[in-house]
């Protein structure tokens, strides 16, 4: 049938992905001019994910290349643990345009995504033995089309990041268009869990002058996927003396409101039969027990993963401090630093949470200089310091004439 030859998606080969990706991405983005330059490292390094994904891939059924796989994964994460924090000191930044022109660049970034979105909606249907199509579960409908919105957000928020507060809508588009080449972003394209956070974050650093908004996106993110509180000590830092109060106000707000809705809704749902409170005994997060999860920790003593979550929550208490978090390209070095060093105890498939934080990792890639961009100081520094300027006298006004 004519419709069936041309809407009849099927996705590529990883591998072909991959080298088609690279080629594009290194097309775009890529400084010939200016080889030895840190943004030429910078994006093929992002890039160098893939292989371990496509390891993994690769090895279901065989332990030993997906481990190849996950330790991969792990060692492009370290490279990129200590990039970040570097990138913490580098307070200059030039602009530096891209290979493409803006219009390019959106319709690169718009073809992508329909290409995407197209690819993961085809997996909704299921075909069955005698090659009927099928309709999927509803559970496996909402959460995919979840992930499908999440997407579409990331890559929005991405364009809007770059266009209004880096004022420049190339690199807007830009930023869009390199998070959809990514190969690992189809991977896990259609995967709910590893964006939502994401595309909440995100949200959060597009309106960071405004700590309202940034609470409450930041506090929906917390009570809906839980993790990301280990970003806290970044943003307390990050809006010390600039609106803190009411940041965390809001924060601890909407991360109520939504735990409110979240525990409800998966105990209802059938995730949780045997009563929410056994999450909190999963070897996953639990780095004191052995698993036997996929994963680099996969049958390995719990004595081994123990240091190293021991030295993961040192640092991230140590993060109320350093790195320093005091300008918008500080913010986001520090919370992928966090993002990734959970990557390394985390037992579940540790490694392949990517997602969690490249689109951080593109903006700081293609991002300017930030030291002008700071919470306003017009925000409220305290919890009620706007009532107690509404109740100081006016001490120094002049006088009223008014008889």
């Amino acid at each position: 049938m004519p419709h069936r030859l041309f809407f009849h998606f099927e996705s590529p080969h990883p591998a072909v992905w991959f080298y088609a990706a690279f080629a594009l991405a290194v097309a775009v983005f890529f400084q010939f001019q200016r080889l030895l330059v840190l943004r030429n490292l910078d994006l093929l390094a992002l890039l160098f994910f893939a292989p371990g994904f496509l390891l993994i891939a690769d090895g279901t059924g065989d332990s030993g290349i997906a481990f190849l796989g996950y330790a991969w994964l792990l060692g492009v994460s370290g490279f990129w643990f200590v990039r970040c924090l570097l990138d913490v000191t580098a307070v200059k930044r030039p602009r530096v345009a891209v290979n493409l022109g803006t219009p390019a660049l959106f319709w690169i970034a718009g073809a992508l995504l329909v290409g995407l979105i197209a690819d993961a909606g085809s997996k909704i249907a299921v075909i069955d033995s005698v090659g009927i199509a099928q309709t999927a579960e509803p559970k496996l409908i909402v959460s995919r089309g979840i992930a499908i919105g999440c997407q579409i957000a990331v890559a929005v928020l991405l364009l809007l990041i770059g266009w209004i507060h880096f004022r420049d809508a190339a690199t807007g588009a830009g930023a869009a268009a390199l998070y959809l080449t990514l190969p690992f972003t189809s991977y896990r394209f259609d995967h709910s869990h590893h964006v939502w956070p994401t595309a909440l974050l995100l949200g959060a650093f597009l309106g960071y002058r405004k700590p309202v908004a940034a609470g409450i996106l930041f506090g929906i993110a917390v009570g809906t996927s839980f993790f990301p509180i280990v970003l806290l000590p970044v943003w307390w830092q990050f809006y010390r003396g600039r609106g803190q109060g009411t940041f965390l106000l809001w924060f601890a707000s909407f991360t109520i409101i939504s735990l409110a809705v979240t525990v409800p809704a998966l105990i209802f749902g059938g995730e949780y039969t045997s009563g929410i409170w056994q999450t909190l005994y999963l070897g996953d997060w639990q780095p004191w027990r052995s698993v036997k999860l996929d994963g680099i920790w996969a049958g390995v003593h719990w004595a081994y993963r123990l240091p190293v979550f021991i030295a993961f929550a040192a640092f991230a208490f140590g993060s109320f401090f350093w790195p320093t978090a005091r300008d918008f390209g500080q913010l986001l070095a520090a919370n992928s630093v966090l993002l990734i060093g959970i990557q390394f105890w985390f037992a579940d498939r540790g490694g392949e949470y990517v997602l969690w934080y490249a689109p951080l990792l593109i903006l700081m890639i293609l991002r300017p200089t930030t030291t002008e961009m700071q919470p306003p100081t017009r925000n409220y520094k305290t919890l009620f310091g706007w009532l107690r300027r509404r109740r100081a006298p006016n001490v120094g006004a002049a006088p009223s004439l008014a008889v």
